[in-house]
């Protein structure tokens, strides 16, 4: 696999939920509203309280390495303030928006993320870890009823370009 000088691996596993568990503080989240560049390996995300106060602008490349397995993506963020933000919004691209909540369980940080618009009723509960080896360790989680780390249907990149038929399909699949 190439050496990059910026980039690092996420490991990462990704389940879909029937519906958020019922001991999650929904008052606690973070809006998420992504935009996809076409034809490109990047996303401008915008993230937000409830309230609206933003919380992080970022340009983020992710993208799966042909070397790798699903579960591990090679990941570069840039950092952005307002003035560059707005300069890239001005591009076109395929918006994403969720609503992210922080949830622990059995010892371990989920993020739940509950789509809106055409997604709406998609439920994903991704958790990160730091090598493949702790990732291995996690066990499906009791709130999740199908693991998807390996279904490309289910990646940000391809979300974003979903149709409501396309949803229904993976969550029937489970």
């Amino acid at each position: 696999m190439p050496s990059f000088k910026y980039a690092q691996i996420e490991y990462e596993r990704r389940f879909l939920l029937r519906q958020l568990p019922s001991d999650l503080q929904r008052d606690q989240f973070i809006q998420i509203t992504d935009v996809y560049i076409p034809y490109t390996r990047l996303r401008l995300r915008k993230m937000a309280s409830p309230s609206g106060e933003i919380l992080a602008l970022k340009l983020t490349q992710k993208y799966r390495h042909s070397d790798l397995p699903a579960s591990q993506t090679i990941i570069t963020n840039f950092y952005l303030n307002e003035v560059e933000f707005d300069t890239l919004a001005g591009l076109s691209g395929r918006i994403l928006s969720k609503q992210r909540y922080t949830y622990h369980h059995a010892g371990h940080r989920w993020s739940l993320d509950v789509f809106q618009g055409p997604l709406h009723g998609l439920i994903l509960a991704e958790i990160e870890a730091q090598s493949a080896e702790a990732l291995a360790q996690v066990p499906i989680p009791r709130f999740a009823f199908k693991e998807v780390t390996d279904d490309p249907r289910v990646t940000g990149g391809a979300l974003v370009q979903a149709t409501a038929e396309i949803i229904a399909t993976v969550l029937a699949d489970g």
